[in-house]
């Protein structure tokens, strides 16, 4: 066989490599997945940070966890819901909880919070419960076999449930239940290392100043996972989430449900198995 004939037929070969399916397999299947759903855990570092005002006037600001000894590293559930409407529609759905609780003598300085004081030496029984809910619907800018980049719009809501009774003589208890539903704009990309890994990413923005609301939020996340079967893949990431809102109800009257200053942060590593189908 002469040399060009040989030429020839190995550029044969690779194009026909190029264009067999093998290729187009290169993909993570959660790329091209019609629905897949996350269930994992979150091992957050955690910060709140909160004022509330009380009909007398301006409360203490205070730190659950450095001044009430709540903990400050929970081990938390995750459960996201992702489903794909055609070839670049998608929308998601989120759920994530958080509830501690705390005893402690309380040894510091006297905290005004809403309408009751806690003084030195009381005894604090504390509860801090928060639900944060997370739905949006996203379209792919860009959409390729291997990697995807899109724009998304949604609408993010945290529930928080605060409950404090403190006892030296009597018994004073504050309770406040307040659900803070921000919409949010983002983007979200993922790419396909392989058709075995595959990295994602994502990041949701807001900020308003609005009569008694003044507020920012970022929430952001990365992950990457590994398909170990045919419908399941396990993911490694880390996620953080930064929300600050104060409320002055002096410029509302009728927004008597929370006053006050709230600053939440939480960053951890998150694990999560996907099943994809």
């Amino acid at each position: 066989m002469s040399t060009r004939h040989a030429l020839l037929r190995t550029g044969l070969a690779l194009g026909l490599t190029a264009s067999s399916p093998v290729l187009a397999d290169a993909l993570h299947p959660k790329m091209d997945a019609q629905f897949f759903l996350d269930a994992g855990a979150y091992a957050p570092s955690v910060r709140t940070v909160l004022r509330v005002d009380g009909s007398e006037g301006i409360g203490t600001e205070l730190s659950l966890e450095d001044d009430l000894a709540f903990e400050d590293s929970p081990i938390l559930p995750t459960l996201l819901l992702n489903l794909r409407l055609g070839e670049r529609w998608r929308i998601e759905a989120e759920y994530l909880p958080m509830l501690r609780d705390q005893k402690v003598v309380y040894d510091g300085d006297p905290l005004d919070v809403g309408d009751i004081t806690i003084p030195t030496g009381a005894s604090v029984a504390g509860h801090f419960g928060s639900d944060t809910y997370r739905l949006s619907a996203g379209y792919s800018l860009l959409k390729t076999p291997r990697s995807e980049l899109g724009a998304v719009l949604g609408v993010h809501a945290t529930e928080f449930d605060l409950r404090l009774a403190a006892t030296l003589v009597d018994t004073s208890v504050d309770e406040r239940d307040v659900l803070l539903p921000l919409p949010t704009m983002g983007l979200y990309g993922n790419h396909a290392l392989s058709p075995k890994w595959l990295l994602s990413g994502r990041v949701d923005l807001f900020s308003m100043d609005y009569r008694q609301y003044t507020g920012h939020l970022l929430n952001a996340s990365a992950s990457l996972d590994y398909q170990f079967a045919r419908h399941l893949s396990l993911g490694v990431g880390f996620r953080r989430a930064n929300l600050r809102l104060e409320v002055d109800e002096t410029v509302d009257p009728f927004s008597k449900e929370f006053s006050g200053r709230f600053h939440y942060t939480y960053s951890g590593p998150t694990l999560a198995v996907s099943l994809m189908f």
